[in-house]
This record gives C-alpha cells, sequence and structure tokens, in this order.
C-alpha cells in the first residue's frame, strides 16, 4: 500500500498551442504511464486526466480534452458522410453515431474513473476526505474560446455539459461543467 501523494502533481494541460496557460492546482494524476489506473492494474478503463481534492467544494474529476478538434474532425466526417453515395437510412444511422461520439466517450470515462476512485480507496492511503464525499464534480477544460469559435463552441459545450449531465445514471449524478482552460484558472 502506497500514499497518493505519489500520484499528485501540478496538473498539465497538454495543449501545447497555449504553452503560455500553466495550471495554478495540484491534481492526482490518473492517466498516463505513472497514474494511479496503471498502479492498480486497471489499465483498460478510460478515465480522467486528474483527481482533484476541492476539500469543503467536494471531488472533482478533471479531464483536458481538445473538444475543438475533436467537434472539427466529427464535423469533417458528417460533411463527407452527407455527400457519399450511401442510402439516406444509412448516412442517418452513421449521422447520429457520429453525434454521440464525444458524449459517449466522456461519459465512459467519468464511469470508468468511479471504478478506479473505488479501487483507490481500497488500496492507498493519506486519501483526501472529499474522495469519500457524496459532493463530486466531474470538469472537462477546452482549449480557450476564440472569437472565431467563440459561438458555434459555447453552444456545443452547452449541448455537451446537458447530454452528460441526462447521460449518467442517478445513483452517480454529479455536478457537470465544461471550462475553457483560461477560466479554469481563474481562482
Amino acid at each position: 500500500m502506497v500514499s497518493i501523494n505519489q500520484f499528485l502533481e501540478s496538473m498539465d494541460h497538454e495543449f501545447s498551442e497555449y504553452s503560455d496557460i500553466s495550471i495554478r492546482r495540484n491534481g492526482f494524476k490518473v492517466d498516463g504511464e505513472r497514474g494511479i489506473k496503471v498502479y492498480l492494474k486497471m489499465n483498460e478503463l478510460k478515465s480522467v486526466d486528474y483527481f482533484h481534492d476541492g476539500n469543503e467544494c467536494g471531488m472533482e474529476f478533471i479531464e483536458f480534452s481538445d473538444l475543438y478538434r475533436q467537434k472539427n474532425g466529427l464535423d469533417e466526417s458528417k460533411k463527407h458522410l452527407k455527400h457519399s453515395n450511401l442510402d439516406k437510412p444509412t448516412k442517418a444511422k452513421m449521422l447520429k453515431k457520429l453525434h454521440k461520439e464525444i458524449n459517449i466517450e466522456m461519459v465512459n470515462k467519468y464511469k470508468d474513473s468511479q471504478h478506479i476512485l473505488r479501487g483507490l480507496l481500497e488500496h492507498l492511503y493519506d486519501v483526501p476526505k472529499s474522495f469519500t464525499s457524496d459532493q463530486k464534480s466531474y470538469l472537462i477544460i477546452v482549449c480557450p474560446l476564440t472569437e472565431k469559435n467563440k459561438s458555434d463552441m459555447s453552444r456545443f459545450i452547452d449541448q455537451l455539459r446537458n447530454n452528460i449531465r441526462s447521460a449518467l445514471p442517478s445513483y452517480m449524478f454529479t455536478r457537470v461543467n465544461v471550462i475553457p482552460l483560461n477560466f479554469y484558472n481563474i481562482g
């Protein structure tokens, strides 16, 4: 059994084009070669990037995700699919599947991270009290909004947040927020 503090590090958002923005918070590394899920031998699970001790605000599941790039890739795929020679029912089915792709990925990361959390509570010590609290938040941190993508991405962020909230079972309901990187750093 080891202390959870061996996984504590300064959070890295991994958005190379925004290297001038640093995170002023520490988190317990879940993903990656030296993360909690590897230590617990739960490598096959999806996971958030960090668990964060929010003290009296509860525990935070932190995921840094380049949703803009993913959304643009899906939009391109949708465009090609719409102009393809496939029949209408097949196109409709594939478009619906593409539309749900990001939501499914984010929900699965949260659900699998819940399993990892249970594992760490059994196998690590010095675990912050907030990790055993019912008060939890799922924060998906995305690249900063720009004037070019602001209105389109704001709608997308709102829709994603609502879709994730509705996809989570009531027994694991948590606060869900999708926050641009420059707003996460405030406070």
